[in-house]
């Protein structure tokens, strides 16, 4: 799918991470064990390159998305990354993965 108007494509060696699941399906860890999942995926088998980084754009009123994103090692950035136009990003690279993972 090509970018809208409004976007510009991400950084180079920048992949975004998108959760959504149906309402009736929050609450019960399914998010944040599928993040978890990915982002182990990504990182543990080198599927992405060692200066990649995973972004997640998570808009300003949902905390639960946010509490999910921050349990793997995200961290909300004031970077400028206007690839999208709504919400606060959050990024995640090799070296925040591997701190989490040592928790």
């Amino acid at each position: 799918m090509a970018p809208l108007p409004s976007q510009a494509p991400p950084p180079p060696d920048t992949l975004e991470v998108y959760i959504g699941l149906a309402r009736e399906h929050w609450g019960h860890g399914y998010g944040t064990e599928a993040l978890q999942g990915l982002v182990d995926d990504a990182f543990a088998e080198s599927r992405i390159g060692n200066n990649a980084r995973l972004t997640a754009c998570i808009l300003e009123d949902n905390p639960a998305s946010e509490r999910c994103f921050a349990s793997v090692g995200f961290v909300k950035t004031d970077e400028d990354l206007r690839y999208e136009d709504e919400g606060a990003y959050w990024v995640l690279d090799r070296d925040g993965w591997e701190r989490n993972r040592n928790l």
